[in-house]
C-alpha cells in the first residue's frame, strides 16, 4: 500500500533498478522518437522552402512571360499603325493588362484612336485652309485655301485628285458639296460663289451679285438650288443649274453680316448666324424669316443643327457655344465659355457629339446629352477654320491655316486620348527583351531610347538614323540590337549604348520590320520592295535574299523565325503567309489562301513548331509551320 503510494518518480528509479534492459530499450526507443521528430520537422521544413522557392520562380517566370507577351502586343499594335490600320492596332492595345500600361500605350492608343493622317498641299499653296467638306458618299473631301485654290482628296488615303484656282489672290471661305457629289460650291472673299464639276474641276457658274465677301454657301434640296449668305447681310437663292439669282432677302433689321449658314436635315429651313450675335431661321423655300433671336453677346460665327432638326448648336466669336431648343428658342446648355473663337461647328450623324474648329491649333469635342468636353485635339498650327465628321461618326477632318487636312479617329469617344510627355519625341517602334527587363523605343527623330521594366527608368539614349525608326529587334540576351529607319538604313548595334557594329543597309530600300532568330545568329529584314533579307549577325554579311516563287513587289510588313530556327515567316502588306527555309532559302509555300482564310494583319510564335496567325475578320488560327496545315 506505501507502494503505491510512493511518487511517480521514484516507481521509475524502482522500475529501471530492477528492469535495467527494459529501461534501456525505453531510453532508446524515446531518443529515437526524437529524432524522427526532428528529422520530419527538418525535412517539412525544407519541402516548404522548396515550395516556397518554387512558387516565387514560377510567379517570376509568369511575370516575364506576362511582360513578353506584352511587348509582342505592344510592337504588334506598332506595326498596325506602321501599316496605317489604326483600327488593329486599337484592337490589339485593348487586350493588353491594364497594370502593365505606360507611356508606351498611351501613346500607340492616342495614335490609334485620334490622330490618324495629316495631308499637306505641294508647297504649301492652300495660304492657309479656310473650310473644308466631306462628300455625301464619304469618298471625296473638297478644301477650299485663303489665296483662291480648290483642292480634291481622296479621302480613304489622302491621295490629291485634282486642284484649281479660282479666285486669283482672293479667298475661298467655304466649301460645300452637292448631295449628288457631281458638284462644289465656294463661298469667295470677291463676293462670288463658283460652282464647279466634281469630275476635273471645271467652273460651271460663277454666282454675282453680293456687295461683299460671301462667307456661306451650300446646295438646297437635290442640288437643283443653291443658298449663299454674305457680309452684306443678304441671303440670296439661286438657280443651281443656269447660275441666275431667284430670292434676295435680309433677315437683318439693321443688316449686319452673316457669317455662317446651314440647311436643315429636310431641307426646309435655313439657319443663320449675324455680326450682331442674332439667329435666323429662313424658309428654305422663299427665304421669308420664321425666327430670330439674340444669341450671343458678340458676333455669332458658326451653327450647326443637331441630325434630327430639333437643335440648334451656335458659337460666337468670345469662346461660347450653345445649344438651343429651335422650336422655343431655349437655351438648353452651354458647351463652352470663354475659350477664344469658334470658328465652325460640326454635329456628328448620331447626334451624340458635336465639333468646333476653334484657335489655337485645337479642335474641341463636346458630349451633347452632359455636356462634357474630350479631351482637346491638338496639332494643327494657328486657326483651325474647319471641322466635319464622317458619316458613320468615327472620323473627324480638320482644316487649319497651317494648309493641313487632319484625319481623326474618335472611337474613343468618352475623351480619354492620350498624347506624348512634353519633351518626348513621337515613338515610332519598340520592343521588349532580355526575359521582359528591358524596353526598347525608337522615335520620329530617329533617336534610340532603352527603359529597364517595370518601371521605365531611363538607361541609355543615342542617336541611330536621319529619319523615323521603323523597326527594332533584340536578340534574346540583348547582346545585339538592330534598327531600321525610314531612311533606307538598316544598322547593328552591339549592346545597347550606341555602339555601331555595322551599317547593313544604305538607302536601298524601307525596311518594315526586323527579328533576330532564337540563337541570335541571324537576322532577318522585311522590306518593301516584296523580299526579306537574311543577315549573319557576327560577320554582318548579306546571306541571301528571299523571294517568293513570283515576286510580287508587295512590301513584307513582318517577319519571324520559328522556335527552332529553321524557318522564316513572312505576312506581306497584302496578307498573305509565306515560309521559306532558313538553310537553303527555298520557298515553302503560303499558309492557307487569304482569298479564304480572310487578310492577316499579325503573327506571333506558338508553343512548339506552331504559330499564331490574326486574321483581320477577328479570328486567330494555330498553323503548324512543318506540315503547313
Amino acid at each position: 500500500m506505501k507502494a503505491r503510494g510512493l511518487p511517480l518518480w521514484r516507481r521509475v528509479v524502482r522500475a529501471v533498478r530492477r528492469q535495467p534492459g527494459w529501461a534501456a530499450a525505453v531510453a532508446v526507443l524515446g531518443v529515437l522518437t526524437l529524432l524522427a521528430a526532428s528529422a520530419n520537422h527538418h525535412l517539412t521544413g525544407r519541402a516548404n522552402e522548396s515550395a516556397k522557392q518554387r512558387g516565387m520562380e514560377d510567379a517570376a517566370r509568369a511575370q516575364t512571360d506576362a511582360w513578353r507577351d506584352y511587348g509582342v502586343q505592344i510592337q504588334a499594335a506598332s506595326d498596325a499603325l506602321a501599316a496605317e490600320d489604326p483600327d488593329q492596332a486599337d484592337a490589339v492595345l485593348e487586350q493588353t493588362p491594364e497594370a502593365f500600361r505606360g507611356w508606351e500605350y498611351d501613346w500607340l492608343k492616342w495614335r490609334a484612336t485620334q490622330h490618324h493622317a495629316i495631308w499637306a498641299s505641294p508647297d504649301g499653296q492652300h495660304g492657309g485652309l479656310a473650310s473644308v467638306d466631306l462628300s455625301p458618299d464619304g469618298g471625296l473631301v473638297a478644301s477650299g485655301g485663303g489665296n483662291g485654290w480648290l483642292w480634291l482628296n481622296r479621302m480613304a488615303s489622302g491621295e490629291i485628285l485634282g486642284s484649281t484656282n479660282l479666285l486669283g489672290r482672293k479667298g475661298i471661305n467655304s466649301v460645300r458639296f452637292s448631295p449628288d457629289n457631281q458638284r462644289i460650291i465656294t463661298a469667295s472673299q470677291d463676293g462670288t460663289a463658283v460652282i464647279v464639276a466634281t469630275e476635273g474641276l471645271r467652273v460651271l457658274h460663277r454666282l454675282t451679285g453680293h456687295d461683299a465677301p460671301v462667307n456661306a454657301a451650300c446646295f438646297l434640296d437635290d442640288g437643283g438650288r443653291c443658298v449663299t449668305a454674305g457680309a452684306d447681310g443678304s441671303v440670296r437663292l439661286w438657280d443651281a443649274g443656269s447660275g441666275e439669282e431667284m430670292i434676295q432677302a435680309v433677315p437683318g433689321h439693321p443688316p449686319e453680316a452673316i457669317h455662317d449658314l446651314a440647311p436643315s436635315p429636310d431641307g426646309t429651313r435655313l439657319a443663320a448666324a449675324g455680326h450682331a450675335g442674332s439667329l435666323w431661321i429662313l424658309s428654305a423655300t422663299n427665304a421669308t424669316l420664321l425666327q430670330s433671336w439674340s444669341g450671343h453677346a458678340g458676333p455669332a460665327r458658326a451653327v450647326a443643327w443637331s441630325p434630327d432638326g430639333a437643335r440648334l448648336a451656335s458659337a460666337g466669336s468670345t469662346g461660347d457655344v450653345y445649344l438651343w431648343e429651335v422650336s422655343t428658342r431655349e437655351r438648353l446648355r452651354a458647351l463652352s465659355r470663354g475659350s477664344g473663337p469658334t470658328y465652325r461647328l460640326a454635329w456628328s450623324s448620331d447626334g451624340q457629339w458635336l465639333a468646333g474648329a476653334c484657335n489655337e491649333g485645337r479642335v474641341l469635342v463636346w458630349n451633347v446629352e452632359n455636356g462634357e468636353q474630350a479631351k482637346p485635339l491638338t496639332g494643327h498650327d494657328g486657326k483651325v477654320s474647319g471641322v466635319v465628321f464622317t458619316g458613320n461618326s468615327g472620323r473627324l477632318i480638320s482644316s487649319g491655316f497651317d494648309s493641313t487636312l487632319r484625319v481623326w479617329t474618335l472611337r474613343s469617344t468618352a475623351g480619354h486620348f492620350q498624347q506624348p510627355t512634353e519633351g518626348e519625341q513621337r515613338t515610332t517602334a519598340i520592343v521588349v527583351g532580355n526575359n521582359g527587363r528591358l524596353l526598347v523605343r525608337g522615335d520620329v527623330s530617329g533617336r534610340i531610347s532603352v527603359h529597364e521594366l517595370p518601371g521605365l527608368k531611363a538607361e541609355s539614349s543615342f542617336a541611330a538614323h536621319e529619319k523615323n525608326v521603323s523597326a527594332l529587334a533584340l536578340s534574346s540576351e540583348a547582346q545585339w540590337l538592330a534598327s531600321a529607319s525610314l531612311d533606307g538604313t538598316l544598322r547593328l548595334w552591339k549592346g545597347l549604348r550606341g555602339e555601331l557594329a555595322a551599317e547593313l543597309l544604305r538607302g536601298e530600300e524601307v525596311v518594315r520590320d526586323v527579328c533576330f532568330s532564337p540563337d541570335g545568329r541571324l537576322l532577318a529584314a522585311a522590306g518593301n520592295n516584296g523580299t526579306a533579307t537574311l543577315w549573319n549577325v557576327a560577320e554582318a554579311q548579306l546571306l541571301r535574299r528571299l523571294e517568293p516563287p513570283e515576286p510580287s513587289r508587295i512590301r513584307v510588313g513582318e517577319v519571324l523565325f520559328s522556335s527552332d530556327g529553321r524557318l522564316l515567316i513572312a505576312r506581306e502588306a497584302r496578307g498573305r503567309v509565306g515560309l521559306w527555309d532558313v538553310d537553303t532559302g527555298s520557298w515553302r509555300g503560303f499558309l492557307g489562301d487569304p482569298s479564304q482564310d480572310g487578310k492577316a494583319t499579325a503573327l506571333a510564335l506558338g508553343t512548339g513548331t506552331t504559330v499564331l496567325v490574326g486574321y483581320g475578320h477577328g479570328t486567330v488560327t494555330v498553323w503548324q509551320v512543318e506540315t503547313m496545315t
